[in-house]
């Protein structure tokens, strides 16, 4: 087939059609990739500080209390 024929030059043009649809399409799923890494990792850090704070609120319910010791809320 030469290089000048009409079916042939359809065809890859088709193909260079495909492929640039193809990529932009695989730019758009890279794109929210990223963008669902990076909430991920916000999520990731904010669910490691909530547990840091059960873990402080824990300790402190887990303290002996000694109700003599304390004053009531009037004084």
């Amino acid at each position: 087939m030469p290089a000048d024929d009409p079916q042939l030059n359809e065809r890859v043009t088709q193909l260079e059609i495909y492929f640039t649809h193809l990529e932009h399409r695989c730019q758009q799923l890279h794109d929210v990739l990223l963008e669902s890494a990076r909430r991920l990792e916000n999520i990731e850090a904010q669910l490691r500080s909530m547990a840091d704070r059960h873990v402080q609120l824990e300790s402190r319910l887990a303290e002996p209390r000694d109700p003599a010791a304390e004053k009531p809320p009037h004084y």
